[in-house]
């Protein structure tokens, strides 16, 4: 009997396993940053589940360890038509990325404006969550004259909604 239980209980874990990894997305924003890797994944995450059949909006976040001032990656895409997987671009469509390098109020953003761009492709959205790749240049938003800009490639995100 107890032999029984045990593959019973192991198989019903299985399954439940089974399930849940189905219904769940790796945490993860990554991407070269002027050339060196960037992992932000310390905190991960994207906008509140849709309340609507159509998804009106994606926001991206993720951060590297160490708190509040640790450097951070972002993203947003505002779509009136509905977001669906493809291709999305800043200079056509309402898409804006952020880098925060840490340490200061430096921010680093690229929205299509000032010799920037930058580019979301979703490849997943469902009710569970957003993956997809990104790139861009982003520039330095302080004020100052000739900004610096960085280069942003082989961006990749995979990030679950918000569940409270």
């Amino acid at each position: 009997m107890k032999k029984t239980w045990t593959c019973l209980s192991g198989a019903l874990l299985s399954v439940a396993l089974a399930g849940c990894a189905e219904h769940s997305r790796g945490q993860v924003v990554s991407a070269e940053i002027a050339g060196k890797p960037h992992t932000f994944d310390a905190l991960v995450s994207a906008n509140d589940p849709p309340q609507e059949e159509r998804v009106h909006f994606v926001t991206v976040f993720g951060q590297q360890a160490g708190g509040a001032e640790a450097p951070s990656f972002s993203f947003q895409l505002v779509s009136p038509e509905g977001a669906r997987v493809g291709t999305y671009h800043s200079g056509r469509d309402e898409l804006h990325g952020t880098y925060h390098p840490g340490g200061s109020a430096t921010v680093f953003q690229g929205n299509g404006s000032y010799g920037t761009h930058f580019t979301m492709t979703l490849t997943a959205i469902d009710e569970y969550g957003v993956e997809g790749t990104f790139s861009g240049v982003l520039q330095r938003w302080d004020g100052g004259d000739n900004p610096p800009m960085l280069t942003v490639t082989n961006g990749r995100f995979s990030a679950s909604y918000n569940r409270y």
